[in-house]
C-alpha cells in the first residue's frame, strides 16, 4: 500500500510503526534518510517526532524538527515541548516580539486617545461638549484596538485599570467597553504573578473609581481579594469592605482618588445661561422626597442617595455632569438621580416645583473664600496666593452667600418648611463663618442628636494648611459643640477633618429696614405671629454680617458708627424689654436685631413649625 493512501484513510503514527508494509519507511527513518518524510503533512511530522521523543530518541527527532523548521519559519510558527512530553505550535518568538510591539503601541495609542478626550471634557463648557469627549473616548479606544486578534496582548497588568478610569472620567457609557476592560483586568488578577501589593490595590482603586462596583463585577473583585490575601495585604479600607461585598465608589480608597482629580482641575466654571434643570426634575420620581445637591462635583453623593431618594445634582461643571450622568446610566438610575449643568438659583427656583416633599438640600466643599470674617486674618491670608478665590463670604461669587442662603430657605419653606439644609466643609474657619451667616439670617442649626454624635472637641490632623494655623492662632470659634456632627468626621484615607452641620428654617426670621418684605407675609392672620429674643453673641455675629452686606453694597453710611460694638448690642437688647412692655399685647419676647426700635421699619418672625406664619409689626 502506498503512503499516500494510508494518509488518507487517516493512520496515525503508531499505527503506521505496526504497519508491516511501512517497515521500509521505518527503516529509512531510521538510518537517517529523512528526505523521504518531506511530503508528509505538516501534523504528522509533529506526531512523528512526539512519539520519537517520547522513546528517548531525541537526536531523530531532533532531525524530524529540522525536516520542519522552513515550513514553520515561513508560517511563523515555533516548536515549544512542554513538560508533559507534549509538543505544541506557538507562535515565532520573533513573530512574539513583533506582535507584543504592536499590542504595546495600540495600547500607548488608546490610553493617549482617552487622555485627550478626558482634556477635552475638562475644557468642556456645555454638557454637549462633555457628551461629545465621552463619544470620541470610546471610538478613539476601539479605533485603535480593534485590528488586535487579542485586547489582552496589549492591555497588560494594570493598564485595562488606567484606560478604563481615563474612559470613565471622560465621561464614556460604553458599556459593552467597559465590561471588556474588566474581563481584562480579571484575567490578569488571575494569571499574573503579582509582586507588588502597591500596584494591585492602585489597580483596584482605579477601577472602582472608573462606576465598578463588587455588586455588579463580582468575579473581578474576588480576584482582586484573593490577590490582595496572597501578598499578605493588611486590614484596610479595600480588605474591609471587599470582604463585605460591597466594595465601590463609595468606599473611602477610590472617593480620595475623585478627590486628587477634582483638585487638579484648576478653573472657574460659568453655568449656562439657561439650562435643562426643569426637565431633569420632571423625570423624577415625586412619590420619593427630593435630595438637591447643590454643586454635586463628581455626583458621588448624589448616587449614594439615589436608593431612598430622588436626587437632583447640579453644577456649573459640564466636565463633572458628564462623569456623573455616565455613571448614573451604566448603573441604571436615570429614573432616580439627574444631574443637570446650571446655576444653584436656577435649581433652587425649579425645586420649589416639585410635586412631592423636599427632605435635602446639600452644599458640600463649596470652593473657599480668600479672607476669613477675622479682619484681624485678612491680610495676611490674602498674601498666601489665594487671589483667584471669592473675596470674603459676602462675595456674589461665593456659593453660599447671604442671597443663597435666603433662596435656599424659601425653597423648604415652599414645601412645608420640614426639609434641612446640610453644609459641609474642610476650611474650619469657613464653616464656622458660613454657620454664623446662616443662624443671623432666618437658619437654626439642628441640635437633637438626629443627625449623629457631636464634635466636642476637634481633632487636630498630623499636617495643617497655614489658614487653619492662622484661624486656630488668631480666632477662637471652633467647629465644635451643638449642632456640629461627627458622622465622617474625618476623611478615612488622609485623615483630615470635615466639618458639617444640619440647618432647618428658623422659627424665628430677621429682617432689616433695608431688605424686601416677604409676599407671603401679607396673607397670614394677626394672631398666628410670635416673636422671639436673640442672644447677645448671636446678635454681634448678625450684625457684622449686616455691617459686611451693607459695606459690598457701598451703602455703610446707612449703619451708625456703633452699631456692631457690643455696648450698643447690649443697649438695644434694653431697648427690647422696653418695647416688650410697652406693647402687653406681644408675646413674651420680641427680636431685636439691627436698629433701636424707633429706627426700625419693622419687625417680622415667621414660624414655621406647626403650620404657623407670621405678619409685618410696626415698632412705633
Amino acid at each position: 500500500m502506498r503512503l499516500g493512501a494510508l494518509l488518507t484513510l487517516g493512520v496515525t503514527w503508531p499505527l503506521l510503526f505496526a504497519t508491516p508494509k511501512l517497515g521500509l519507511v521505518k527503516r529509512a527513518v531510521e538510518s537517517g534518510d529523512v528526505e523521504i518524510l518531506r511530503p508528509l503533512p505538516r501534523d504528522l511530522l509533529l506526531q512523528l517526532r512526539q512519539e520519537l521523543r517520547h522513546e528517548r530518541r531525541f537526536t531523530l527527532a531532533d532531525r524530524v524538527l529540522e525536516l520542519l523548521r522552513p515550513q514553520l519559519e515561513a508560517e511563523e510558527l515555533w516548536v515549544e515541548d512542554g513538560q508533559d512530553g507534549r509538543t505544541r505550535l506557538v507562535p515565532h518568538p520573533r513573530a512574539r516580539k513583533a506582535a507584543d510591539a504592536h499590542g504595546a503601541s495600540a495600547s500607548k495609542a488608546a490610553r493617549q486617545s482617552a487622555q485627550e478626550a478626558l482634556q477635552r471634557s475638562l475644557w468642556a463648557d456645555t454638557e454637549e461638549d462633555a457628551r461629545a469627549a465621552g463619544l470620541d473616548a470610546s471610538m478613539g479606544v476601539r479605533g485603535h484596538l480593534k485590528e488586535l486578534p487579542s485586547w489582552d496582548e496589549a492591555l497588560k497588568g494594570r493598564q485595562a485599570a488606567d484606560l478604563a478610569l481615563s474612559l470613565s472620567l471622560a465621561g464614556s457609557e460604553d458599556l459593552q467597553l467597559f465590561e471588556d476592560l474588566a474581563s481584562i483586568s480579571e484575567r490578569e488578577l488571575r494569571s499574573r504573578t503579582w509582586r507588588s501589593l502597591v500596584s494591585v490595590q492602585q489597580m483596584i482603586e482605579r477601577l472602582a473609581t472608573a462606576g465598578y462596583r463588587q455588586q455588579d463585577f463580582p468575579g473581578l473583585f474576588e480576584a482582586a481579594l484573593s490577590t490582595l490575601e496572597s501578598l499578605g495585604c493588611r486590614p484596610s479600607s479595600n480588605l474591609r469592605d471587599l470582604r463585605a461585598g460591597n466594595f465601590s465608589l463609595h468606599s473611602p480608597r477610590p472617593l480620595v482618588w475623585l478627590y486628587r482629580h477634582a483638585t487638579r482641575q484648576g478653573r472657574r466654571c460659568i453655568p449656562p445661561a439657561s439650562s435643562k434643570v426643569h426637565e431633569e426634575l420632571a423625570r423624577l420620581n415625586n412619590r420619593c422626597p427630593l435630595v438637591l445637591d447643590l454643586g454635586c462635583g463628581f455626583g458621588a453623593a448624589a448616587l449614594g442617595l439615589a436608593d431612598e431618594f430622588a436626587v437632583l445634582g447640579v453644577d456649573a461643571s459640564a466636565h463633572c455632569i458628564g462623569y456623573a450622568k455616565a455613571l448614573a446610566q451604566r448603573w441604571q438610575l436615570a429614573k432616580k438621580v439627574s444631574f443637570v449643568q446650571c446655576a444653584a438659583e436656577e435649581a433652587l427656583a425649579a425645586a420649589k416645583d416639585f410635586g412631592g416633599e423636599m427632605e435635602w438640600i446639600l452644599i458640600s466643599f463649596p470652593t473657599p473664600f480668600a479672607a476669613p470674617a477675622d479682619s484681624r486674618l485678612c491680610m495676611e491670608t490674602f498674601t498666601s496666593g489665594n487671589s483667584h478665590l471669592p473675596e470674603h463670604v459676602d462675595s456674589a461669587e461665593f456659593m453660599a452667600n447671604v442671597k443663597m442662603l435666603e433662596e435656599a430657605r424659601q425653597c423648604l419653606l415652599t414645601h412645608g418648611g420640614d426639609g434641612k439644609l446640610l453644609i459641609q466643609s474642610n476650611v474650619e474657619d469657613m464653616a464656622v463663618t458660613l454657620r454664623g451667616l446662616a443662624e443671623a439670617n432666618g437658619w437654626e442649626a439642628v441640635t437633637d442628636g438626629s443627625l449623629g454624635p457631636e464634635v466636642h472637641h476637634v481633632q487636630a490632623p498630623e499636617w495643617q494648611s497655614r489658614r487653619q494655623k492662622q484661624w486656630q492662632r488668631h480666632s477662637g470659634h471652633r467647629a465644635a459643640g451643638a449642632g456640629w456632627t461627627e458622622t465622617e468626621a474625618h476623611y478615612i484615607a488622609e485623615s483630615l477633618p470635615i466639618h458639617r452641620f444640619a440647618l432647618r428654617p428658623a422659627a424665628a426670621l430677621n429682617i432689616s429696614p433695608y431688605d424686601t418684605l416677604p409676599p407671603e407675609l401679607f396673607t397670614v392672620e394677626p394672631h398666628k405671629v410670635a416673636l422671639i429674643t436673640v442672644e447677645e453673641e448671636r446678635l454681634l455675629r448678625l450684625r457684622q454680617s449686616r455691617k459686611n452686606e451693607m459695606t459690598a453694597r457701598n451703602m455703610p453710611m446707612l449703619l451708625e458708627d456703633d452699631y456692631t460694638s457690643p455696648e450698643r448690642v447690649r443697649q438695644d437688647l434694653e431697648l427690647t424689654k422696653e418695647l416688650q412692655q410697652q406693647n402687653s399685647h406681644w408675646p413674651e419676647a420680641v427680636d431685636m436685631t439691627y436698629l433701636s426700635p424707633e429706627e426700625s421699619a419693622s419687625l417680622l418672625i415667621r414660624q414655621v413649625k406647626q403650620g404657623k406664619a407670621a405678619m409685618r409689626l410696626s415698632a412705633k
